[in-house]
């Protein structure tokens, strides 16, 4: 009994330890709470491009109009500028391309699995039935079902009725397959952090980090640079094998990766690798490091994307997805899997994790310089 109540009263005593560990469950709960893990708005994009006829875009305004009183449909108007609509569609990573001819209207989908395949095009559908009757489909079911004797309302002149609908981007296996990608960039990005964490823990383990910060005569950053340059090394290699298991094994088709998708994944390792050594030198403690790689794991797991993306409108919970550099790995890993290719949303994704390495970088100046005066 003496034993437990030694042991109750070592917890009590440390307050700031209990209200932090209350307070961040009860974020991570409300946090996994807030995660928009619906199927959210399909997005469709009408592209009409320079030869489009005049008729074709009067056409796609209307259509626009009409198919924005479908539910659940996020519409847009776009040009179309590149060589084929398949990559104009990913690089504004558009759900389902639309496009106006003589031939009537032409509904591209673009599913990453089966799943996802089955409901873009029960949405096309919908689409298809509200553009072929120039009305919205429910409409369109209601006069279908209650029109009796009467005359369903006439079409306008020379308005469209052919749809097509096309699949111009393969979606082979399960479901899971949308997860890959996210769960290969978040591994890579914590085989760097964990080894940088690993290396100054060593240091602490043997005593030796003091010997190291005296060695250097205050001028230990070739050190630092070693380190960080190993761990991202040893996950790029990680990232390397396991592209080349889920060719093998999972059917993706690896294809050589553009300029963007290699600048995104090499500061998402670097940002890994430079925030672990930030963090386990500021802590200067074995169990203190475990102890925050377990929460940044967590953190990171649950608010950077993996599971699913945040509402905009829950701003904490939004920032924080945005703060976390392994979200904007996954993301451009994704594409790059399924597609092959960057999308829009990668540039900006770029420059925040450039931004990141940066802010990563002056807090490692500022602990480097309190570690330098501390021995």
């Amino acid at each position: 009994m003496s034993l437990i109540l030694f042991e109750m009263l070592e917890v009590a005593l440390r307050p700031a330890l209990l209200v932090l560990l209350f307070l961040g469950l009860a974020l991570t709960v409300d946090g996994v709470a807030s995660l928009d893990v619906g199927e959210g708005r399909i997005k469709v994009m009408l592209y009409s491009r320079d030869d489009t006829s005049e008729k074709c875009q009067t056409f796609l305004v209307e259509a626009h109009e009409l198919l924005r009183e479908t539910v659940d449909l996020d519409i847009s108007r776009r040009p179309w500028t590149q060589s084929e609509l398949v990559v104009q569609m990913i690089q504004d990573e558009a759900d389902l391309g639309i496009l106006c001819g003589d031939d009537g209207w032409r509904i591209s989908v673009i599913g990453r699995s089966d799943l996802e395949h089955q409901r873009l095009v029960r949405a096309a559908q919908l689409a298809a039935i509200t553009l072929s009757r120039h009305e919205p489909w429910f409409i369109k079911v209601y006069r279908e079902l209650f029109r009796g004797d009467k005359d369903v309302a006439q079409l306008p002149t020379d308005w469209p009725t052919a749809v097509n609908i096309s699949n111009p981007a393969t979606s082979p296996g399960s479901h899971a397959r949308i997860f890959l990608p996210k769960i290969i960039a978040m591994l890579c990005h914590f085989v760097a952090f964990g080894f940088a964490c690993r290396s100054v823990a060593r240091d602490i383990a043997g005593n030796t980090l003091s010997t190291i910060v005296a060695a250097s005569h205050g001028h230990w950053w070739p050190t630092i640079l070693a380190r960080a340059t190993v761990a991202s090394l040893l996950a790029l290699s990680v990232l390397c094998f396991l592209l080349a298991i889920s060719a093998n094994r999972h059917g993706f088709t690896i294809t050589a990766p553009d300029l963007t998708t290699i600048a995104i994944q090499a500061l998402s390792l670097t940002a890994g690798a430079l925030l672990g050594l930030t963090a386990s030198l500021a802590l200067r403690s074995e169990i203190r490091i475990i102890m925050m790689a377990l929460v940044y794991f967590v953190v990171s797991f649950l608010f950077s994307g993996l599971i699913s993306a945040f509402d905009p409108e829950r701003f904490f919970f939004y920032s924080l997805s945005k703060a976390l550099p392994a979200g904007y790995a996954m993301d451009s890993l994704t594409n790059f899997m399924f597609h092959g290719m960057s999308s829009v949303s990668d540039a900006g994704g770029l420059q925040n994790l450039a931004a990141a390495n940066i802010a990563i970088v002056t807090l490692l100046l500022i602990v480097a310089s309190r570690l330098r005066r501390t021995f």
